[in-house]
């Protein structure tokens, strides 16, 4: 699907959470804005995230400290409600998710409370043994995956609430719908390269941390 070639969508919205990404974000949203706007959580960054974010069309917000993968995504979500679009599509600042995928999300959202990406490589063991136990219980082959898609009406139950103190990578609203028997929908994806590192890295550290979070996020239950 050629993004020139479709209308541009009024009623979603692209969130990016970012840091430190001057040298891809860009691009990603003169890409995207084709399409679409765009939100660019920008979490607290030391070099020109914001500045070439506005530059090339998002609409950008500033955390005042870096709070974190997590929290940028889901004050994203509720900035995108406050903002009254339907939708919203969420994907990394690194390039690594095609934006060639936002319409065939987008359709599906009309359909569905979540899209979830399904990358077709993973190179973290972490990720691997979370996309087995995933696939096991709720047949989900790649919760991690920062490309996801949401209607926003079946998500406003978090206008008021904080996750911070979970902290699931960015997989908070994933097991809430999941767990809460939500239509979820995954979508394959092709991954494109990035030119720099990892911004999550691939130590034991982060290993760890997948883990616990995939564990975690299947006692996770709506919060009323």
């Amino acid at each position: 699907m050629i993004l020139n070639n479709i209308k541009f969508i009024k009623d979603l919205i692209v969130v990016i959470p970012a840091f430190n990404e001057e040298k891809t974000i860009g691009k990603l949203v003169f890409e995207i804005k084709k399409t679409c706007d765009v939100l660019v959580v920008d979490d607290c960054s030391k070099d020109g995230t914001r500045k070439v974010s506005f530059e090339n069309g998002a609409i950008v917000h500033s955390n005042k400290k870096n709070k974190g993968y997590s929290y940028s995504i889901n004050f994203g979500i509720k900035k995108a409600q406050s903002l009254n679009y339907k939708y919203a599509i969420t994907l990394d600042a690194d390039g690594q998710h095609d934006p060639k995928y936002i319409t065939i999300f987008y359709d599906n959202l009309q359909s569905f409370d979540l899209v979830c990406g399904e990358r077709d490589f993973m190179q973290r063991f972490a990720e691997k043994f979370g996309s087995f136990i995933t696939n096991l219980i709720y047949n989900i082959k790649d919760p991690l995956c920062g490309f996801k898609g949401y209607n926003l009406k079946s998500f406003l139950f978090i206008k008021n609430k904080s996750f911070e103190k979970y902290n699931l990578i960015g997989m908070e609203l994933l097991f809430i719908a999941l767990n809460n028997k939500l239509p979820v929908i995954q979508v394959p994806i092709k991954c494109r390269n990035r030119f720099d590192e990892n911004r999550f890295g691939n130590g034991l550290r982060i290993n760890l941390k997948i883990i616990k979070s995939i564990f975690k996020g299947i006692y996770l239950k709506k919060l009323n």
